[in-house]
């Protein structure tokens, strides 16, 4: 896979952002006259259309494109952990910092920016949010950046090429199907690692929750990997929200 440029397929378009390679601390200027105006329950109000009500997935990369360009101030004001919560257990799973990682649906690159911080050098980010990524491009924390939606197409990814991938608040309703959890599978190297941190919620008390599961025990019951973890963390959205965070490794 090359480090810039363009590639065409039948199925897919995706483009690899040139990497700039340099660390850097991304600072949230939150305008207080914005915050006041916005209280928590319209955030939680907006996230909520996207995860219940939009019927099509264009529908929903369109909304995070409405939504690029206030998307990291209106985190910070629910009090947004996913990221943290997911590079936690990146450094539990995953030590070596050279490890190849894929940040799958990276949003603004908010995960990859604790990665970046935390010493983590060789990561790439899959986005299918045109206004999104460039957002995640301007934190200068991955090497490329792949725009592409992980659906029933084959992304245009070698098989075996990373040592993790996390999915940090996309394995969610209108989001990322559960049955592409093969497709992770495929990307990831013998004994790598798959890192799901996931809304509780919706992992426990919704039929998107229980299809997930049914698809991790299926894979695991084909020994094609080993779930190695499932438990919950506080601060998902703190004071708001539990994370469930479920690690796979890749047989």
């Amino acid at each position: 896979m090359p480090a810039s440029g363009i590639i065409s397929s039948q199925n897919c378009r995706i483009t690899l952002l040139p990497s700039r390679y340099t660390v850097s601390i991304v600072a949230f200027t939150v305008n207080s006259r914005t915050v006041m105006q916005k209280t928590n329950q319209e955030l939680q109000d907006r996230l909520a259309h996207i995860l219940n009500t939009i019927e099509s997935l264009e529908g929903v990369i369109e909304a995070y494109d409405e939504w690029a360009d206030t998307h990291d101030q209106d985190q910070l004001c629910l009090g947004y952990g996913a990221p943290f919560i997911t590079c936690d257990v990146m450094r539990e799973m995953v030590p070596d910092k050279s490890a190849r990682i894929l940040d799958v649906a990276a949003g603004t690159g908010l995960a990859g920016v604790e990665l970046k911080q935390s010493g983590y050098t060789n990561i790439d980010a899959l986005e299918p949010s045109k206004k999104l990524a460039r957002k995640a491009e301007e934190k200068l924390v991955y090497n490329n950046i792949i725009l592409d939606t992980v659906d029933t197409n084959t992304l245009d990814i070698d098989t075996d090429l990373y040592d993790a991938v996390i999915a940090c608040a996309c394995f969610l309703p209108n989001h990322i199907l559960p049955s592409c959890l093969s497709e992770l599978i495929r990307i990831v190297k013998p004994n790598g690692y798959i890192i799901i941190v996931t809304d509780k919620e919706y992992y426990q008390d919704h039929v998107y929750g229980r299809e997930l599961q049914k698809e991790i025990n299926q894979f695991s019951d084909d020994r094609k990997i080993i779930q190695i973890k499932r438990e919950d963390r506080p601060g998902y959205y703190k004071h708001l929200k539990t994370a469930t965070v479920l690690v796979i490794r890749v047989l």
